[in-house]
């Protein structure tokens, strides 16, 4: 059954959660931040060796996806830029099975990099659980 969603965000970031809860990623953490006035999302995840972010944007309906590696600090934009149909969100996802699968957790917090402060609008912050 498909579920109607209110926005672009609302729609990736439902797709994030059933794409992050499949067994061989349990050893990711991640956290989600919206601001509603701007129309964004974003999820800052990381693990031992990764730390990486998906940004949306309900403008043009674009994804983003950047990936660290901690050990050498490099980073790797696997996707960007307007996502044509929602398949496509899907397919932006996977670019980061080969790096989160069995992945071993990297802490309960988010990493310095991530730590901005509080969401502007903390009721809408969620986490994962770990």
């Amino acid at each position: 059954m498909n579920v109607a969603h209110a926005t672009f965000v609302d729609f990736a970031l439902s797709r994030w959660q059933a794409f992050i809860s499949a067994p061989q990623f349990a050893g990711v953490q991640w956290l989600v931040k919206l601001d509603s006035t701007r129309g964004t999302g974003a999820i800052e995840f990381w693990c031992e060796n990764y730390l990486g972010t998906v940004l949306v944007w309900n403008n043009a309906n674009c994804l983003d996806v950047d990936l660290m590696r901690l050990e050498d600090k490099s980073i790797s934009m696997l996707a960007l830029g307007p996502c044509t149909d929602n398949a496509t969100v899907d397919a932006r996802l996977q670019t980061l099975v080969p790096f989160l699968t069995d992945a071993k957790p990297g802490g309960s917090t988010p990493p310095a990099a991530l730590r901005r402060g509080p969401t502007p609008n903390k009721s809408l912050e969620r986490t994962r659980e770990g």
